[in-house]
C-alpha cells in the first residue's frame, strides 16, 4: 500500500500544479494570447486534470483489479475507468471532509462530510464531456462554441474540484480503513496522507 499511497500523492501533487494554472490564467496573471485560446488551454488542464483523478482512484484500487486481471494498464477514459472502479469498490470516490477544528484536538479530530460545492461524481462526467468537446475545432458550418459560458464555467468547476480534494478521505477496499488526504493544507505545500485503519 506504501507504493500506491506514494504514487497518488504524486498524481494530487500534479493536479495542484495544474489547478494553480488554471488559476493563473483566470486571474489574468498569464495568458496564451486570447481569450479563446485560454478557455481551451483550461479546458485542457480540466480535462487532465478529471483523468487524473480517475487514475488515482485507479492506483488505490490496484490490488483489487489485479486479483480479476483487469487490464488497468489500458485505461483511458475516466467516465468508464470510474464505471468500473465503482463496480468493485462503491466508495471509490473522493469523499470531501471538514474538521471541527474547534472541538477538535490533535489525538482526536472531529470529522464530518462536506455536503455541497464540491464536485459530485455526476458532474464529474458532465465537466469531462463538457471539457472534451471544446478541444475540437468547430465546424464552421455549426453551433458556435460559447467561450463566454466557458469563461464562466471554468470558474465553477475548478473551485469545485478544489474542494473535492482539498481535504479528502479514500475508503480502502473491504474495510481496510482509509486515508485522509491533505492536498491543500496550512503547514505546507506539500500533499499528505495519514492512514486510519480499520477498528479490529
Amino acid at each position: 500500500m506504501r507504493d500506491e499511497i506514494n504514487l497518488y500523492l504524486k498524481l494530487m501533487t500534479d493536479i495542484k500544479h495544474r489547478l494553480n494554472f488554471i488559476n493563473l490564467i483566470l486571474g489574468k496573471n498569464n495568458t496564451t494570447g486570447s481569450i479563446e485560446t485560454n478557455v481551451e488551454f483550461c479546458c485542457l488542464q480540466l480535462r487532465k486534470i478529471l483523468e487524473l483523478i480517475s487514475l488515482s482512484s485507479l492506483v488505490m484500487n490496484k490490488s483489487v483489479f489485479e486479483k480479476q486481471n483487469v487490464k488497468y494498464e489500458k485505461f483511458w477514459n475516466s467516465r468508464l475507468i470510474l464505471q468500473d472502479i465503482e463496480r468493485i469498490n462503491s466508495d471509490f470516490y473522493p469523499k470531501p471532509i471538514v474538521i471541527d477544528i474547534e472541538n477538535s484536538t490533535t489525538e482526536n479530530r472531529m470529522l464530518y462530510d462536506m455536503k455541497d460545492g464540491f464536485l459530485t461524481k455526476q458532474e464529474f462526467i458532465n465537466v469531462y464531456e463538457k471539457c472534451g468537446k471544446i478541444l475540437h475545432n468547430e465546424n464552421p458550418y455549426g453551433t458556435k462554441i460559447d467561450y463566454d459560458y466557458y469563461g464562466k464555467q471554468i470558474k465553477i468547476w475548478s473551485e469545485k474540484i478544489i474542494f473535492l480534494l482539498k481535504l479528502h478521505m479514500i475508503k480502502l477496499y473491504k474495510g481496510d480503513g482509509f486515508f485522509l488526504v491533505y492536498v491543500y493544507n496550512a503547514t505546507d505545500n506539500n500533499v499528505h496522507a495519514i492512514h486510519y485503519p480499520s477498528p479490529k
